[in-house]
């Protein structure tokens, strides 16, 4: 169901905010793993009968060893979570990445007996994950789509072109281009009289530390919710990759899937890192 009870979203932002006052670290961060243990079994509730099943979606450049932060703890509470890395690199056509996705989603339902899914992509995966449901159109059968850190509206060329280019790795590489401000793809990405189709909920979470998607504001979705780290933590020093193993980010993560607000606890510990 789509509703989320009133009750519920009670629960779940007293649990974000428990340890708000907490007095010493060490009883902070008992209340904090207590807190994250309420949130998940809430989230899990929630879903009907079963958890929705997740989807993670890596991004350029990106593994199962770079995604496995967030897939892991995902995992420790109690999700069934599947993890699509784009081949290649993800150097290809992000089109051609978002019908894998789609096949994996089709092929995870008829698996799990779930009637959606919920999708969090991180970098070009965030993009992706959402193109998917975009071509799915407003039928897709996705509950919540988590973007992190994610070029949505492109980033600038020097951002992404200064790594690659440093590799060698620049000059034909279509997954890469396809992120740059002003491309025809995001363009057709975003440019719809509905960029977020459906009754799937958007939710984008960027830092302003990202030297990959930059500015931050390019991290949102059109039409989606949008929290930016600093904003609601100031002076919290995570970077890009590092928005998959922050603590606070598990906290949003979680909070989101249970259907309620994207907001965490800025004392959360451990940070994911300025990388």
């Amino acid at each position: 169901m789509r509703s989320t009870k009133v009750d519920f979203i009670a629960l779940v932002t007293a649990a974000l905010f428990a340890t708000g006052c907490a007095g010493d670290a060490a009883s902070a961060d008992d209340a904090y793993e207590a807190d994250l243990e309420v949130e998940a079994q809430l989230a899990i509730e929630d879903a009907a009968d079963e958890p929705r099943p997740i989807v993670v979606v890596a991004g350029l450049m990106e593994d199962r060893k770079t995604v496995a932060p967030l897939a892991d703890f995902l995992k420790s509470k109690g999700f069934d979570v599947t993890v699509y890395v784009p081949p290649g690199l993800g150097f290809g056509d992000i089109n051609v990445y978002a019908e894998a996705v789609g096949k994996i989603v089709q092929d995870v339902r008829e698996r799990t007996g779930a009637d959606e899914v919920d999708l969090i992509g991180h970098s070009q995966g965030g993009v992706t994950a959402r193109r998917y449901a975009q071509i799915a159109g407003p039928e897709a059968p996705v509950h919540t789509l988590l973007s992190m850190g994610s070029p949505q509206q492109g980033t600038d060329y020097g951002a992404l072109a200064n790594i690659l280019v440093a590799m060698g790795l620049l000059d034909g590489i279509q997954g890469a281009k396809q992120l740059i401000v002003g491309s025809t793809f995001l363009n057709e990405l975003n440019e719809r009289s509905d960029p977020t189709p459906g009754d799937t909920r958007y939710v984008a979470i960027g830092t302003r530390l990202d030297q990959v998607t930059k500015p931050v504001a390019r991290s949102a979705i059109p039409g989606g919710e949008h929290v930016v780290m600093q904003e609601a933590c100031p002076g919290r020093n995570v970077g890009h990759f590092g928005l998959l193993s922050d603590a606070w980010v598990q906290q949003v993560v979680l909070s989101v899937l249970a259907g309620g607000p994207a907001k965490g606890d800025c004392t959360a510990r451990p940070l994911g890192g300025p990388v």
